[in-house]
C-alpha cells in the first residue's frame, strides 16, 4: 500500500485520497480540506467531442475555461480534439484539489466552415479555440447580428489566446456583434485575444465595455501578429483600464480601441469611436491609441 501503484487502484474522482511518502507513515491519506471531485465524461453521437463535468461535494470557485453551473458545484467543459491537462479545482477557501483530465477517441471535425447565427454559434468556436482546436484554413461565417448581453452580466473571454491564437478566417458580413464586456483581470481583453496569421472583415463590434486591466487591450483584438489582416472593420468601445500592478500579474502596456498590438498587421478601411481611458498609470509606460496602442 505504500507506492503510487496502489493509489492508481483508487477511484480518486469520488474520494480526495493523496499520497505522499512523508506523510501518514507513507500510507494514503484523505485531504479534508481539499474538495472531493467527481469526473464525468459525456461523448456526443458523432465522437466528435466530449463534455466534461467535474461534479464537487461542496461550492467551487469559477475556473478559466469552465462553465460553472448556478449551484457553483459543477465546472463543465466541451473538448474537440484529443488532449490532456491537470486541472486544479478550488473550493471557496481555496483548497485545491488537481484532476487528471484525458480526451482519447475523438474524431476529430474537419468542417472547413462554420456558419454563425446566434450567441450559442459563436461560443461553440470560443470553446472549440479553448480545446486547442486549430482554425488554420477554416471560416467563421457571421450570418446575422448578435448581441452577447445586454446588461453585463455576461463576461465575455476573448477568442484566442498566445498558447492556442485564432488563426482562420472572420468574415463579418457587415454584420454586428454587441454587447461585449469584461472586467476585473483578465490575460488579455478583446473580442479577439489573440490573432496569428488571421484574416478578419467586415466586422462590426458595438457597445463594448472592458474595465480592470491585462497586458493587452484592444476592443476587436487585444494582440495580433504573422501577418493578420484586419480589413473594413468598424469598433465603438468604452475602454477604462486601470494600470497599476496587481500582484504578480503584469500591467497593462498597449491599450488600443481596434488593437491593443498590433504586430506584423494590415489594417486598413478601419473606423473606432468611443473612448479609451487609464485610470492610473504605474511602473513601465503604457501605449495608449485611438486605434491601435502599439504596433
Amino acid at each position: 500500500m505504500k507506492n503510487q501503484s496502489f493509489m492508481e487502484q483508487l477511484n480518486l474522482n469520488d474520494t480526495a485520497y493523496l499520497w505522499d511518502s512523508n506523510i501518514n507513515d507513507g500510507y494514503p491519506y484523505i485531504d479534508i480540506e481539499a474538495p472531493a471531485i467527481q469526473v464525468m465524461y459525456n461523448k456526443n453521437d458523432e465522437n466528435s467531442a466530449v463534455t466534461v463535468t467535474l461534479q464537487a461535494n461542496e461550492k467551487i470557485k469559477k475556473k478559466s475555461g469552465f462553465k460553472l453551473s448556478e449551484d457553483e458545484m459543477q465546472l463543465v467543459k466541451t473538448y474537440y480534439v484529443n488532449y490532456e491537462e491537470d486541472v486544479v479545482v478550488e473550493d471557496m477557501n481555496g483548497n485545491g484539489t488537481t484532476i487528471n483530465i484525458k480526451i482519447e477517441g475523438i474524431v476529430e471535425n474537419d468542417k472547413q466552415i462554420y456558419n454563425i447565427y446566434t450567441r450559442e454559434d459563436l461560443m461553440e468556436i470560443s470553446d472549440r479555440l479553448k480545446a486547442r482546436e486549430s482554425f488554420e484554413n477554416k471560416t467563421v461565417n457571421l450570418m446575422n447580428d448578435i448581441e452577447i448581453s445586454d446588461d453585463e452580466s455576461f463576461l465575455w473571454e476573448p477568442l484566442g489566446t498566445f498558447s492556442n491564437p485564432f488563426n482562420g478566417t472572420f468574415l463579418g458580413n457587415n454584420h454586428t456583434i454587441s454587447g461585449i464586456y469584461s472586467e476585473g483581470y483578465t490575460e488579455e481583453k478583446g473580442f479577439f485575444g489573440v490573432c496569428s496569421g488571421a484574416t478578419i472583415t467586415k466586422l462590426n463590434l458595438d457597445k463594448i465595455s472592458f474595465t480592470g486591466y491585462a497586458e493587452y487591450v484592444g476592443g476587436l483584438a487585444a494582440y495580433t501578429d504573422d501577418d493578420t489582416t484586419i480589413k473594413r472593420c468598424t469598433v465603438n468601445a468604452n475602454l477604462d483600464i486601470d494600470s497599476s500592478k496587481r500582484d504578480t500579474q503584469d500591467i497593462t502596456r498597449e491599450v488600443g480601441i481596434l488593437v491593443g498590438a498590433a504586430n506584423d498587421t494590415i489594417i486598413q478601411s478601419c473606423t473606432t469611436k468611443g473612448s479609451n481611458k487609464l485610470t492610473t498609470v504605474y511602473g513601465d509606460s503604457v501605449a495608449l491609441g485611438g486605434i491601435v496602442g502599439y504596433r
